[in-house]
């Protein structure tokens, strides 16, 4: 019996209903910024290309110019740092191509089990046996205890 419910892909996205009146307004609204935005690409293309040099005094925009020049600098540095991780990323995509670099950990035998968890050789089967099991560690990582649900607690 499954709990969770199916995953449909349709419904990963939030759909609201809207009447077609908001319909008209968000095209309408969408219309105008992108007719104001080209106006005003487009007016400034013009002042470009017409040599217009005049513009609006701001005084405050020149005491902030010697900080662009920081940013700009650190712009350069980002721009290194991103280009260098790039870099990097082509050149393990170069040379690891085709291989598996996080592959499966060499199985386990029963021996290097016993001896590793300093456990005897029938415990080890009945840790097999239990369908869910607790175990209890010492501090230097010896199997002390194993409880079982159905079994109640046996010492190994």
């Amino acid at each position: 019996m499954n709990t969770f419910p199916e995953i449909n892909a349709s419904t990963m996205v939030i759909r609201s209903a809207r009447g077609h009146w908001r319909h008209a307004l968000d095209i309408l609204l969408t219309a105008l910024a992108w007719g104001l935005f080209t106006y005003l690409v487009a007016r400034g293309i013009w002042s470009i290309l017409s040599l217009e040099r005049g513009g609006i005094d701001l005084p405050w925009l020149t005491s902030l110019l010697p900080g662009f020049a920081d940013l700009g600098v650190y712009l350069l540095a980002m721009l290194l740092l991103g280009g260098v991780l790039v870099l990097w990323a082509r050149y393990n995509f170069w040379r690891f191509r085709g291989r598996t670099r996080r592959g499966a950990s060499a199985p386990t035998d029963d021996a290097s089990l016993l001896r590793h968890y300093a456990i005897a050789p029938d415990s080890l089967q009945r840790l097999r046996e239990m369908p869910v099991c607790i175990i209890h560690h010492a501090p230097d990582g010896r199997i002390m205890q194993v409880a079982s649900a159905r079994l109640g607690a046996s010492g190994l």
